[in-house]
């Protein structure tokens, strides 16, 4: 830990090579007594890609930017003397907007070293920002009065920087939401070393900073003295932020949640972060949570590394924030994050300049897209004669960078390619000494914009497997965004359903977050003859989500599997009983079998064979429909010689298939012989009479010849 009593915020750079002024196509000068005497017109007279240079006046103007991406500043810009913030001032007049950004502004478009008050309208009265990704930089944002939100800067999309800004009294009379920063509408922005203070009411929502439905990263801020029936510092609606070093102190909401408000299953991140007399409570959630790590809050917040002290701020009443040496902030913060002075970082808001060194260091910000070499060329000069001894890295090199010190005040730094989609941010701490001690710090960001890349596939080779085995398949897959697309592999197959088993699902795969995917199954065709089928398989990855708002992307890829035929034999059902045959009957019987080649081009048939000893004698007749197995029986009434009782035999069924594959069971059959009988009818004979003739009825069924026995008894 080094001593904190002689750093405070300073603007100590070469701005005109920050921003490369001299790459901005044509300059115009906007001064009172000029041809061009109005920003606006300055603005109309530019073109894409311009530089607009202000002069110091008060300028009455609302003012339009239109679609044109351009850099309008203050002489701040090309001097770096911060007093021409303050007498460079673009001033409403209650009248509207004071500036107003359209759609279109990107990354290329720079707001620098105004002071901008005086905005009245519904929304944005100070800055308007509609655009996607514009910077805001080294403004004062004051005085300006909205009737529904955001009354000093409307963030509505995209993810503009917002950096070296002090944002002050705004929102003070009937704004309902968002006095100081309005973030809504899937607007992340990125705000970092700010000021914002003493706005809101006591009637609206959100007197510092409103997040709704945006999740802004926020980075060494101080946020104190703003007012707002609830969330005075800061109120989040649906909304997970991320605070880092942020001061939140001395903020009021007269219900509830004076440092932070959550609503709506909001989640806010902190870390390194001071909530500290804040009123009635440094954070009410009334739905979600605060994830607070390393940070210092009045009543104590559960965490790792929180702390419940009082983190002595140098002089609050005066509006200075910064911890010093004594601080129980000092050297308390995440481990894994280092303060510009390369020690472990402290609690709070930190000031990244040595106000009293002579050095001026030039540490452009730098973007590329992903996948692209990054370089950032890093100078220095030591206004006070001496020479420039050393240029290192303290902080935050990513992993992969280069860094090398070309000596004469001159470095190098180099950013290798970035391999994740999400959008790629590094703030690296420069710090520079002189060859007589002198030293200074400096940050830069260095970025990589996302670049939405396909998956890639690798379907297996084409195989060959017997039929019914069963075989396996091993897809390759691979996304060049993997840390943060969801990577999925579907399979569809032209095989049909009935036909598959094992693990497969009738054709249809969906495995999220893997790269390899291996399957197991088996094609159960019932064909006799070979088959070649194709299976499709198709890579996609998450980029249709509204997270990414980019299209998904999906690569396809083919293989075959030519599946060889088995001849497989016909199978015969066992006879579950002996059959019976009544005889004089013809009766049916299903002689059971199975084929697992059933469609095979040629039907199976079945045939059936005796044992002629076995029936000799029967009158009988039988047959066989061949493809279905029903088998009818007739059994005669004679038998040569006769019998008189039941009898049995053996027939042989066989299956065969046009592969001559068969198969034979045995079945019994009985034939069941027919009871005799015998009518005698009563007769009557009268007294005295000496011969009666008795009518007897015989049944026969055989119509053989017999001899009969005939008892008559006398009544």
């Amino acid at each position: 830990m080094s001593s904190r009593k002689n750093i405070r915020v300073s603007v100590a750079v070469a701005a005109m090579l920050c921003f490369g002024v001299s790459a901005y196509g044509t300059v115009w000068h906007v001064h009172p007594d000029s041809a061009i005497s109005s920003i606006q017109a300055g603005i109309d007279f530019s073109s894409e890609g311009d530089t607009i240079l202000v002069y110091p006046e008060t300028y009455y103007e609302n003012i339009n930017l239109g679609r044109k991406n351009i850099v309008l500043a203050s002489l701040f810009l090309t001097t770096a003397d911060t007093s021409y913030i303050k007498s460079t001032v673009i001033d409403g007049n209650s009248s509207g907007n004071v500036v107003v950004l359209g759609y279109q502004q990107d990354s290329t478009t720079v707001i620098s070293g105004f002071t901008i008050q005086n905005g009245y309208g519904m929304s944005g009265c100070g800055i308007d920002c509609l655009a996607r990704n514009p910077t805001i930089s080294h403004c004062i944002i004051r005085d300006n009065s909205g009737v529904r939100d955001g009354s000093g800067i409307r963030c509505g999309g995209g993810s503009p920087i917002i950096t070296h800004c002090t944002i002050i009294r705004n929102g003070l009379g009937a704004t309902m939401y968002a006095a100081g920063i309005w973030c809504h509408s899937l607007s992340d922005p990125i705000i970092s070393d700010c000021t914002i203070k003493e706005n809101g009411n006591a009637q609206c929502l959100g007197g510092g900073i409103e997040c709704l439905y945006s999740n802004p990263s926020l980075t060494n801020l101080v946020v104190t003295g703003n007012a707002a029936y609830e969330g005075g510092g800061i109120l989040c609606y649906l909304s997970n932020p991320t605070l880092t070093n942020v001061t939140i102190s001395d903020n009021i909401g007269y219900h509830s949640g004076g440092g932070i408000q959550c609503w709506e299953s909001s989640n806010p991140v902190l870390v390194n972060t001071i909530l500290w007399n804040n009123k009635p409570q440094e954070i009410h959630v009334h739905s979600g949570s605060a994830i607070a790590t390393y940070s210092d809050i009045q009543g104590g917040w559960p965490g790792q590394g929180n702390i419940d002290v009082d983190p002595l701020f140098a002089d609050p009443d005066h509006g200075i924030y910064e911890v010093f040496s004594g601080s129980p902030c000092i050297d308390a913060g995440d481990p894994g994050i280092l303060d510009p002075d390369g020690t472990r970082s402290d609690i709070g808001v930190f000031y990244p300049e040595h106000p009293d060194s002579l050095i001026r260091i030039v540490a452009p910000d730098a973007a590329t897209d992903e996948g692209e070499e990054l370089i950032c060329n890093v100078s220095a000069v030591d206004l006070g004669g001496g020479s420039i001894d050393s240029i290192r890295v303290i902080a935050g090199l990513p992993e992969g960078a280069a860094f090398e010190d070309l000596g004469g005040g001159e470095a190098l730094l180099v950013r290798y390619p970035w391999f994740c989609s999400a959008p790629d941010s590094y703030t690296v701490i420069f710090k520079v000494w002189d060859n007589e001690g002198d030293w200074n710090v400096r940050g830069a960001t260095i970025k990589a914009e996302d670049v939405n890349r396909p998956p890639v596939i690798v379907c297996p080779e084409p195989i060959e497997v017997d039929e019914c085995a069963l075989c396996t398949l091993v897809v390759l897959c691979s996304d060049p965004d993997s840390c943060d697309a969801d990577l999925v592999i579907q399979g569809y197959s032209d095989v049909p359903e009935e036909y598959v088993t094992a693990d497969w699902t009738g054709g249809d795969w969906a495995n999220p977050n893997v790269d390899t995917l291996v399957l197991q199954f088996g094609y159960d065709f019932t064909c006799c003859h070979d088959s070649t089928v194709r299976i499709r398989f198709i890579s996609t990855d998450n980029h249709g989500s509204e997270q990414w708002m980019a299209p998904s992307l999906e690569r396809r890829c083919w293989t075959e599997i030519t599946v060889h035929d088995v001849p497989r034999p016909p199978t015969v059902a066992e006879q579950p009983e002996p059959y019976h045959v009544e005889k004089g009957d013809t009766d049916f019987f299903t002689i059971g079998y199975t084929d697992p080649d059933l469609c095979d081009t040629v039907p199976t048939h079945m045939t059936f064979s005796y044992e002629d000893s076995d029936i000799a004698g029967l009158d009988y007749e039988a047959g066989i429909d061949a493809s279905t197995g029903v088998f009818w029986f007739y059994a005669g009434l004679h038998f040569v010689p006769p019998r008189a009782h039941d009898m049995s035999f053996t027939i042989t069924f066989t299956v065969t298939d046009h592969t001559d594959l068969s198969d034979s069971e045995e079945y019994v059959f009985i034939i069941d012989e027919p009871e005799f009988t015998l009518e005698v009818k009563k007769v009557f004979a009268w007294p005295g009479q000496q011969h009666v003739r008795v009518p007897v009825f015989l049944s026969n069924p055989w119509d053989e010849v017999g001899g009969w026995n005939i008892l008559m008894e006398y009544d």
